[in-house]
């Protein structure tokens, strides 16, 4: 029931403040995906890191795995400037063939100022990532800061970041730190019962994804 209660809400995004001149932010790459062999993923993901660490406008990433799905990982990843060459393909290569499925893969950017992957790292902290599209551009773009002033008021709540899609209509990602998956739960409950903020959960056309998800790698090398 709680985790279909936080799938309704799916999105309690951290939308800060909108910024004037959004480009001077980094672009975050977001891939989510299932593997053939999870219990090999990070030490497999190690290497690869290092070419990709290499790879000019890197500049940080975690790497997330599902707390319920074992094959379920997502990596979290900063870039500089407009000129990213990593695709869906040169990402599924990277594993050579250890990824069964990529569920989302994607550039974004923050509407906040916060782009920093340091605020995620902190000692237990469960990660929301919820994946989805919406019926109307304009009324996301409207509501979610207020969802996000309601946020604020939970002590549960460590940081997050409200993501959009560079590319048009190519949706939303909402990448959020919290103490515990019950704080996240609750919260969006309590958040989806008051009225001023029905537009915004009731804008949601379709969930690509939405799980809770702990840190095991920063920057290639296992925590």
């Amino acid at each position: 029931m709680k985790k279909t209660i936080a799938m309704m809400g799916i999105s309690l995004v951290a939308t800060g403040t909108a910024v004037a001149a959004p480009q001077v932010f980094p672009f975050v790459e977001v891939a989510i995906y299932r593997v053939k062999q999870p219990k090999l993923h990070p030490v497999l993901l190690n290497d690869v890191m290092q070419d990709v660490k290499a790879m000019p406008g890197f500049i940080s990433s975690i790497h997330l795995r599902s707390m319920t799905e074992p094959d379920l990982f997502a990596d979290i990843s900063l870039w500089e400037g407009t000129n990213v060459t990593r695709t869906a393909k040169s990402v599924g290569n990277s594993f050579l063939g250890g990824a069964s499925e990529l569920k989302v893969f994607g550039y974004f950017q923050s509407t906040s100022s916060k782009t920093e992957l340091d605020q995620f790292i902190q000692s237990g902290a469960v990660i929301e990532l919820a994946a989805y599209s919406v019926k109307d551009i304009t009324i996301q773009e409207q509501s979610r800061p207020g969802v996000y002033l309601e946020l604020q008021n939970s002590s549960s709540f460590y940081t997050g970041m409200a993501l959009s899609s560079v590319k048009t209509n190519g949706g939303y990602v909402d990448f959020i730190a919290w103490a515990s998956q019950q704080a996240a739960e609750e919260t969006a409950a309590k958040i989806m019962a008051m009225p001023e903020h029905q537009a915004f959960f009731q804008n949601t056309a379709e969930m690509a994804l939405f799980d809770f998800f702990t840190v095991y790698d920063q920057n290639g090398l296992l925590k």
